[in-house]
Order: C-alpha cells, then sequence, then structure tokens
C-alpha cells in the first residue's frame, strides 16, 4: 500500500506529507535541508512545518539560534487519528524503517496545539509512570479538550497510572477518578502554568500559545520531584474567610461515599447565620450521598439539628457548657478545627494519628451525649 495515499487519507496534505516523509528520512533537520530534500520553497516549508506541529506530528529543539525539526514517533499517528489506526498499521513498518530516527536523546520537545498536548499525554501514557503536577486547572481541559481527556484516563486507568494534582483553593471542577488525588494551594500562590512529573520527564503547558514543552532529564525529574514532595507533605492548612470554609465543605461532597465515616463535635447555634443556607443545600447533599454523619450539637442549635436529624444524621446533644468553643470535623484521615467568628478560620491538619486522637475525644463524648429523636 501506498504511504502517501494512507497519510493523505489520514487528513494530510500534499506538502505535509513531503515535509513529513523528510523528516522521518533525514531526521532531526534545519530548513534549509527540508528545502534540498523536498524542493519546496522556504516559506511553503515552515508552513507545512506549523501543520505538523499543530498536528502533533513534528517538534523541534533548539540549538544555537537555529530550530531543528523532527517527526515525532510514527507510532503517534495513531493517537492522532484513532478511526484510521487500522489503515496506519499496515504502512507503519515502512514508516518506522524509513524514519531511521537518530538515537541520541533530544532534552527538549515543543508540542504546539490541542493536537499536541494529547501527543504530550500519549507520552505519559508510553511511559506508564506515575504522574505528580502543579497548577492544575481542570475546568480549562474540559472546556476545551473533553474527548482528548475522556481518552487518556482510560488509557491512565488501563497502565495503572496515578496522579497526585495541585489546584487552587477556589478550583470548583475535579474529575472524578479514583486514580486522581487533588490538593489546593492558596490562589495567591497558584502558578497558572501547569507542570507535570513523570519518569524523567518534566512538562511544561502553556495556555498562551496553547503548547507543551516536555524536557527529559533525570536530575530536572528528580529535583520537581524533591519539591513536590515536600509541599505534598505538609499536613497543617490555614483557611480564612467564608469562601474558603464552604469550598472546605465542599470537599466532603467530593471525599466521601456511601459508607464513609464523618463525626463532627463542638457545633453550636453561633454559626454566623451566612452560613445556614449553605448549610440548608450541604446537609441533604450529603446525605445523597449515602453519608450518615455523626454529630454533637449544642443543645440550643434547634435549626441545624433539625435539618441534620430530617436527614438521618445521627444527632446527639450536649449542655452549652460542655460544648467546646471550636467544632471538629473528622473525615478520611483529616481533621478540621473551625473557629466560627465574623471571618471563619479553619486549620486542617492531614494525619491519622492525629485524626484517631480526636476521634476516641469525640467517643468519651458521646457516650455522655444526650440522643435526639426523629
Amino acid at each position: 500500500m501506498d504511504v502517501k495515499n494512507v497519510l493523505s487519507e489520514l487528513g494530510l496534505g500534499e506538502g505535509e506529507i513531503k515535509v513529513y516523509l523528510a523528516l522521518l528520512k533525514l531526521g532531526s533537520s534545519p530548513v534549509s535541508a527540508l528545502k534540498e530534500e523536498t524542493n519546496l520553497h522556504r516559506t511553503t516549508i515552515y508552513d507545512f512545518i506549523e501543520k505538523l506541529l499543530n498536528k502533533g506530528l513534528a517538534n523541534y529543539v533548539l540549538r544555537g539560534n537555529v530550530k531543528y525539526y523532527q517527526a515525532t514517533d510514527p507510532q503517534r499517528l495513531s493517537d492522532f487519528l484513532n478511526e484510521k489506526a487500522s489503515r496506519l498499521n499496515e504502512v507503519m513498518p515502512e514508516l518506522v524503517k524509513m524514519s531511521e530516527f537518530q538515537k541520541k536523546d533530544l532534552n527538549v520537545e515543543v508540542f504546539k496545539g490541542k493536537e499536541g498536548y494529547k501527543a504530550a499525554l500519549g507520552l505519559v501514557i508510553k511511559e506508564g509512570k506515575n504522574l505528580i503536577g502543579m497548577g492544575f486547572e481542570e475546568e480549562r481541559f474540559e472546556e476545551l479538550i473533553p474527548d482528548t481527556m475522556r481518552w487518556y484516563f482510560r488509557e491512565a486507568k488501563e497502565k495503572g497510572i496515578k496522579e497526585r494534582i495541585f489546584v487552587k483553593d477556589s478550583a470548583e471542577f475535579f474529575y472524578p477518578h479514583d486514580n486522581i488525588s487533588y490538593k489546593s494551594l492558596p490562589d495567591e500562590y497558584f502558578n497558572p502554568n501547569q507542570t507535570m512529573t513523570f519518569g524523567d520527564y518534566v512538562a511544561l503547558h502553556i495556555w498562551d500559545p496553547f503548547s507543551t514543552i516536555v524536557i527529559k532529564n533525570k536530575d530536572l525529574a528528580n529535583s520537581y520531584r524533591k519539591w513536590f514532595e515536600m509541599l505534598w507533605e505538609q499536613n497543617v492548612k490555614i483557611i480564612k474567610g467564608n469562601d474558603s470554609l464552604k469550598r472546605m465543605f465542599d470537599s466532603h461532597l467530593r471525599d466521601l461515599k456511601k459508607g464513609d465515616d464523618m463525626i463532627v463535635f463542638g457545633s453550636s447555634k453561633h454559626i454566623p447565620k451566612y452560613f445556614n443556607k449553605y448549610f440548608n443545600d450541604y446537609i441533604p447533599n450529603l446525605a445523597n450521598n449515602g453519608v450518615k454523619p455523626k454529630i454533637i450539637f449544642d443543645e440550643d442549635a434547634h435549626s441545624l439539628i433539625n435539618a441534620c436529624k430530617d436527614n438521618n444524621w445521627v444527632v446527639k446533644t450536649l449542655p452549652r457548657k460542655y460544648i467546646s468553643p471550636i467544632e471538629v470535623n473528622l473525615w478520611k484521615n483529616k481533621a478540621a478545627i473551625v473557629i466560627w467568628k465574623e471571618e471563619p478560620v479553619a486549620f486542617i491538619i492531614e494525619d491519622k494519628e492525629v485524626a484517631d486522637g480526636f476521634k476516641a475525644f469525640f467517643e468519651i463524648q458521646w457516650d455522655i451525649a444526650k440522643k435526639v429523636k426523629k
């Protein structure tokens, strides 16, 4: 089967095919070498290279002030048009043979456009290593490339790839996959340029222009990991203000599923009124997830007590004099100590021993508290 005809059916124009095949044959090359190989005008070659870059079929490196272009691995054509994969595989051996890729590792690759980002994700899949990341804005990816993201998560799940990701505190969209763990950073410390590290690779994503720079360097990847782990292992986080507190409670709706434990004690009627409307939604939503929290209230917190017991929460009360001036929320291995005031403050501690200690204290109070009847 003719290689050029198949590439044409995949959507490549005649000029793109000439330049792409020349890149396979020559390996890493400047435009001057491509001009000599293809007999195309220099300006035209740049146009075709730009199209190949946007499709994720080519990349380049800088040597001095000169760009050296090369074709990406022909196997990536399968990701470029999945429905054409069977046709492509018929000519793949010939393409691979033509390419005669240089064995020398390239340190930097630049992938342009949405297809370029898909090619970078394809490299994650090919490596099959766990991924860590900073600066992710999941809602933007879901808006711009939802099909690509579904493809990636399907492939990542099959490969057993796990992700740990930092997002900003104000993030509202999260992918609901078991292989992803999220933590957040204050918005003011959030770097909008995404960085992901996997294997010996560090990939930097830039939104404008939409492009991804992939660097292969073991030492650099290890440095990013050390920096990431230092942040990830910080087990105390301080949050302030209404919006931050609401996002903490929103995380319960995201993290807790049917059968999970949720414990609250120290809740009083002095929770600010502006949170009442929020809790009117939060309480039934958590119940809809199949979670039945155990909660100890100040006996005077009538409206919240009624809302909780109406949604099958297990509620007990203590006289106000026995209620701590702080509220404690326990879920997973997290303990959140909330101080309700005009600008509420919470200290979130992620530590199993700390959480277990609070649970033991809760059980002492639970034994002496009065059960609220339905």
